[in-house]
């Protein structure tokens, strides 16, 4: 149990029908799975709709809940088949839906009230003022974001009545998860689409810029790549925290990783109720969970750990386990010897990790010890493996890592295969007499109501050879293997000389299985709704509204620094955008800026930034009231923030890291308030259009500048030389193998923001943009040296006013633009003219 007494609920992913297996037998009390589309896993294997209901029924006749990923963002040509299947999941019975899109959000709790909603862990979760908007707005469940403390998390469960779930096992996304649009921008593949090409496992340079630009020497090449969570060992503390439920990762994992994982947690979370002062985790077990599957193991932000730590520069995939070192090599004969600290057996696959050279990989087929063939080498022996290939370069004392376990591997596929040893007890009873017909009950061991009882169409007989004996009866009702039960109890009445054929007392069986199936099924009941009508209403809602205004263009421009404001001011900025506290190197005064932009009648929004914990948001909102006189609008990125500024009385826009992306979303962030809505970075031109069309509010997007694609606690920079004391006064980029660079800038709370390779560049596309509907024309120009703010403002400023006064041609300007821009200039429209995978 949790600290409120509510049973600690163990969810395992399932990529495929094998893991759901591996899963469901191995001890999970839920399952989380994606359909093929709308999931943030596209690329598993992934389920129908049409085997949902066989896994639905499975899962809850093991009393296993079934939770569906549809969590991802989801554009307006998609909402028909989405809200179909969204019906179809509703009415298999589902226990609940798992949901990023806000749009998405809002259609569920109209359209299948009796659904529940997990708010996913896209959603960007991290304070409690974001935690009690997701409960006012319906969600049962909240998925935390991965970046929280323990005692964060304790603070968040003492202040809600919903659920809180957070990840215990499993891979860490480099960038604060819904926030990532690094392989969105650079390969058209997004996260927040299910299409992640992980590229944060890719290899990078990390490079100081300069008149020369210098390498920093970092430890390994995958300066992005985080070690796997393992907080097996903090089971306890969760479980104090107020947790509802702990989750593992790993829908692309294998079902072999899935079965040993869960197996692992279910006997750690099992001891730790039955004993929490003596709870332990035993070696045995943290090396069966790094077997099976680790990149190096790390505990990472529930203990606060941001530093080298965290990640794992030199293998951003399954490293195995430490076997031992390398004795000799005879190249002639391939026999390698091995000094090994755990037992080797033959079928198992070994790495060398070559100091020279990388890795050599070999299955063990043969195995020896002390010239003698053997099956298993014992830990502390020499052994000795015959390899693929005489000529490697490897070197004696290199280090070898069992990177496949055979035993395990069995062991898991045994659980897949072999069904669950946990079964469900249920008490039976039994009455035979002569001259009445047979009757049988069953019932779920402490739950009379799930009972089920048959009585048969015949009557018992006098036996003339033989007759029938309780241990009879016992025997055939017992025969339950293939199903779901256990008989925990009997109370069985034979009356003397009574005889009925075996066969009949199995059919009767049989039919009170089925029964209790069913019973314990509708005991689970679910409103179904015609996937006609949804999509009718669907339609229906999907109507432009009748009255769209349009709005005079507005020019709204990103700033850090005094003197970028007073550029953008003196240049055609209608509005500013100030992010305080942000930058390490350039900090805005509020009382300049909103002076200066005063002058020319320019107003001034305060922008909070996408990542507020809470003792950042309630800063955040006492720098905004004790500054309220000089603010026209806060800009919002993240909705802890929206929540808590509805009593400040000022203007709310919301922006781009709330990954607004269709229709839905946009009326609800409007109808909540938002007088100013920043669309999605990773729309493009037709949908923006869609949406423009469809709702009447004043919409904004991004058109030039550094866009941000990833937002994470770790320091990038930490992996280098000087580390802190570099910051403040150097500029820095990540390189990845095709020469890309992304520059890399750490913030005042020491967290990397990292923004695309290439400068968002839309100026020859300005009328087709306001000609979609976009009112706001933003210009994220905060880092950029102030007189390259004024020209680039001035320039959209111009083509802003010739395209209202229906001057079309804006070559000119374009042609001023290139004169401004240096001859290295490299920049994209981004998704505009690229819709996003």
């Amino acid at each position: 149990m949790n600290v409120s007494g509510k049973k600690l609920e163990l969810l395992a992913p399932a990529g495929s029908k094998r893991a759901f297996y591996a899963a469901l037998n191995s001890g999970a009390d839920a399952i989380y799975l994606g359909i093929d589309k709308f999931s943030a896993r596209r690329q598993a294997e992934n389920f129908s709709l049409d085997e949902l209901d066989d896994v639905v029924r499975e899962a809850h006749l093991k009393d296993v809940k079934i939770y569906v990923a549809f969590n991802t963002i989801i554009a307006d040509g998609e909402l028909g088949t989405a809200v179909e299947s969204l019906a179809r999941i509703n009415n298999a019975g589902v226990d609940s839906v798992i949901i990023q899109d806000w749009g998405i959000f809002k259609l569920v709790k109209e359209y299948f009230p009796e659904l529940k909603i997990h708010a996913s862990t896209q959603m960007n979760t991290h304070n409690t003022s974001m935690v009690k908007m997701l409960e006012e707005a319906g969600a049962s469940r909240i998925t935390l974001a991965r970046e929280l403390a323990i005692d964060e998390i304790k603070e968040i469960c003492g202040s809600t009545g919903v659920e809180i779930e957070t990840f215990i096992h499993g891979a860490l996304c480099f960038s604060y998860s819904g926030q990532c649009l690094f392989s969105s921008m650079v390969g058209n593949r997004s996260g927040n689409r299910g299409m992640c090409p992980q590229a944060c496992r890719m290899s990078y340079r990390l490079l100081s810029a300069g008149k020369k630009d210098e390498v920093w020497p970092t430890p390994g090449d995958h300066i992005l790549s985080t070690k796997d969570l393992a907080g097996i060992n903090l089971i306890p503390q969760l479980a104090r925290s107020g947790v509802s439920a702990l989750k593992i990762e790993g829908r692309m994992k294998s079902p072999e990783y899935v079965a040993t994982v869960v197996r692992v947690y279910r006997h750690a979370i099992d001891r730790y109720l039955a004993d929490p002062d003596g709870f332990e985790v035993s070696e045995t077990e943290l090396d069966e969970l790094r077997e099976v599957f680790s990149r190096g193991f790390t505990e990472g932000y529930f203990k606060e750990i941001k530093d080298d730590r965290l990640m794992s520069y030199f293998r951003p995939s399954d490293r195995g386990i430490l076997l031992g070192r390398v004795t000799y090599l005879d190249v002639y004969t391939a026999r390698l010897g091995l000094q090994i600290n755990r037992e080797l057996c033959v079928g198992d696959e070994i790495e060398v990790w070559v100091s020279r050279g990388g890795r050599v990989r070999n299955k063990v087929e043969k195995l020896f010890v002390d010239d003698k063939q053997v099956e298993c080498a014992p830990a502390g022996s020499k052994a000795v493996i015959i390899i693929d290939e005489k000529r490697h370069k490897i070197n004696t004392g290199d280090r070898v890592f069992r990177v496949h376990n055979e035993r395990l591997i069995q062991a898991a596929r045994a659980a897949i295969t072999g069904g669950s040893t946990q079964k469900t007890p249920i008490e039976l009873s039994a009455r035979v007499e002569i001259g009445q017909p047979v009757e049988i009950t069953a019932h779920v061991s402490g739950r009379p109501n799930d009972a089920a009882r048959v009585v048969s169409d015949f009557k018992a007989e006098k036996g003339e050879r033989r007759t029938l004996a309780e241990a009879d009866v016992i025997a055939q009702l017992d025969r339950l293997g293939n199903t779901v039960y256990e008989a925990v109890a009997w109370d069985i009445r034979v009356g003397e000389g009574v005889m009925v054929p075996l066969g009949q007392l199995n059919e009767l069986r049989r039919e009170l299985i089925e029964k209790l199936d069913a019973v314990r099924l509708k005991a689970q009941p679910r409103t179904k709704v015609s996937v006609g009508k949804v999509r009718q209403r669907l339609q229906e809602d999907m109507v432009p509204e009748k009255t769209v205004a349009r709005r005079k263009p507005v020019i709204s421009v990103d700033i850090s620094t005094v003197k970028q404001a007073a550029k953008a001011v003196e240049n055609g900025a209608d509005w500013l955008y100030v992010k305080p506290g942000f930058s390490r190197q350039a900090r805005a005064s509020i009382e300049e800026v909103s002076r200066i932009a005063a002058q020319q009648k320019v107003r001034v929004a305060l922008a909070s930034g996408n990542i507020l914990h809470q003792a950042e948001l309630t800063a955040f909102m006492e720098y905004a009231r004790s500054n309220k006189a000089m603010l026209d609008a806060l800009l919002v990125d993240n909705f802890g923030v929206n929540r808590e500024a509805e009593a400040l009385g000022l203007p709310v826009f919301t922006d781009y890291h709330i990954n607004n992306f269709n229709t839905l979303s946009t009326r609800l962030f409007r109808d909540d308030g938002a007088a100013r809505i920043c669309l999605s970075a990773e729309l493009a031109l037709e949908q923006i259009k869609d949406i423009a069309g469809a709702v009447d509010v004043e919409l904004e997007a991004i058109v030039h500048g550094w866009l941000e694609v990833m937002t994470t606690e770790h320091c990038v920079v930490s992996a280098g030389k000087e580390s802190c004391s570099a910051c403040d006064s150097r500029m820095f980029y990540i390189e990845d193998t095709k020469a890309f660079r992304f520059p890399v800038e750490q913030d005042t709370r020491c967290r990397s923001h990292i923004y695309n390779s290439r400068e968002l560049y839309l100026l020859p596309n300005v009328k087709e943009i306001m000609d979609a509907g976009v009112t706001s024309i933003r210009l994220v120009l905060d880092r950029y040296e102030p007189q390259l703010v004024g020209g680039i403002t001035s320039l959209y400023k111009e083509a802003v006013d010739l395209i209202r006064h229906d001057i079309d041609d804006i070559s000119k300007v374009v042609r001023r633009a290139e004169k401004l821009f240096p001859r290295e200039f490299e920049s994209t429209t981004g998704h505009y003219f690229r819709p996003v995978q």
